[in-house]
This record gives C-alpha cells, sequence and structure tokens, in this order.
C-alpha cells in the first residue's frame, strides 16, 4: 500500500505548491497559527490508553492512539469555541462529529465503478481528506494497533443491574489462557452481541456447513 502519511486532497496541496501571503508582516495586530485547532466535540470519544474517553476529559497524562498504531503522550491541550457547521461520519463502528476542515485519514473510492471488492480496495491510495469532502463510500481508516503487552488476566468493573435476578455475577477478572483467546477469535469472526437490560447476552453464528470444535 502507498505510505498514507505524504497523501494530501488536492486542495491541500494548493497551498502548498502556491502558498499565499508569505513574508513578515510589520507590527501585527494578531497572531496566526498554522494547523487546524477547530477539531470535534467535547463529547467526542478517543482512543486513550485502554479505554475510550471524552476528548473533553483528557489530560496531559493520557496517551492518544495515533495512526502509527502507538499510543502518543498528550504534549498539549486546546480549547475553541467554535460556531458553524460541523461533519457526521458514520459506519458501522458508530459516528463521529467534527469540523468541515478537520483532515481524516481515509481511502476515497472512484465513482466510476459502482462496486470494488476487497482485493482492489487494498490498491487504492491512502490520504488525508478533509471531512467535508468524505461521501457514501468512501472508507475512514483506523490504525492497527502495534504495542504489544503480555497479560495472565483482564480485570472486569461491570457490575449488575440493581433487580437483575436472572443474570450471574461476572468474575473480578478473565484469566488469559488458550481457551479465552480461541473465544475471542470465535467473537471476532462470528459474534454478536445483544443489549438489553436483564436480556445482554454474547452469540455465535455459524455456518451450517461448519466443523464443531471442542475446546479443551
Amino acid at each position: 500500500m502507498t505510505e498514507p502519511f505524504g497523501l494530501y486532497t488536492k486542495e491541500v496541496m494548493k497551498h502548498f505548491k502556491k502558498p499565499h501571503n508569505m513574508g513578515v508582516i510589520k507590527n501585527p495586530d494578531g497572531v496566526g497559527k498554522v494547523g487546524n485547532p477547530l477539531c470535534i466535540l467535547p463529547k467526542e470519544g478517543i482512543h486513550i490508553n485502554n479505554r475510550i474517553e471524552s476528548i473533553e476529559n483528557i489530560t496531559s497524562d493520557n496517551k492518544v492512539l495515533g495512526c502509527n498504531g502507538s499510543f502518543n503522550k498528550v504534549s498539549k491541550l486546546f480549547e475553541q469555541f467554535y460556531d458553524g457547521e460541523v461533519v457526521i461520519l458514520k459506519n458501522k463502528l458508530g459516528k463521529t462529529v467534527l469540523t468541515p476542515e478537520h483532515l481524516v485519514l481515509a481511502i476515497k473510492i472512484p465513482k466510476r465503478r459502482k462496486f470494488f471488492d476487497t482485493k482492489i480496495k487494498k490498491t487504492l491510495p491512502i490520504g488525508w481528506h478533509h471531512a467535508k469532502n468524505l461521501e457514501k463510500r468512501d472508507i475512514v481508516l483506523f490504525p492497527v494497533l502495534k504495542e504489544v503487552k503480555d497479560v495472565d488476566s483482564i480485570p472486569l468493573d461491570i457490575p449488575k443491574a440493581k433487580y437483575d435476578f436472572r443474570s450471574k455475577e461476572l468474575p473480578k477478572k478473565i484469566k488469559v489462557n488458550g481457551d479465552f483467546l480461541r473465544l475471542c477469535g470465535y467473537f471476532l469472526s462470528e459474534g454478536n452481541v445483544q443489549e438489553k437490560k436483564c436480556k445482554t447476552f454474547i452469540g455465535l453464528t455459524f455456518n451450517i456447513k461448519e466443523k464443531i470444535m471442542l475446546m479443551t
């Protein structure tokens, strides 16, 4: 695949190739900074450390997941008043509300063909696009985690509802072993979740031709 970090939209490239208003202004009455401080709304979630947190709750002690697949330390916090239009990006993982000029790592799907299989999509160029320029069928990219950490167990803090007399109490931690990892694999490939009060469950749906493999 093409390296994503050097690709920008045509509109952005125009400013790089033909910059305007260059030079130093004598006695300026204001100071501008390069970049776009207007990003996403305060309630929007951002991936920090090992959880999703509202961006308004982010501190300099947090590490934020970046497009490089690693968690990067927060170097500075910004707060900006914004009064204008916003763009809502929706996909199977949910929705994100952001300003029109916010750059998003994505793949633009050409309009010349109605369908593209996965093999062809993997050959399409990756680039940074303004949110306002993304359209239906375009693909928003998410980083692949590159950090690895060995753990013996995963802590759980999911209390049972007060008047839930049917569900069982969940353990305080789950042991990470072969059985658990196999179950995770089944869920990633064939899993589904129903979230209803007192009727929450995880299901696995297999094809009738698939063989049953008992977990040891």
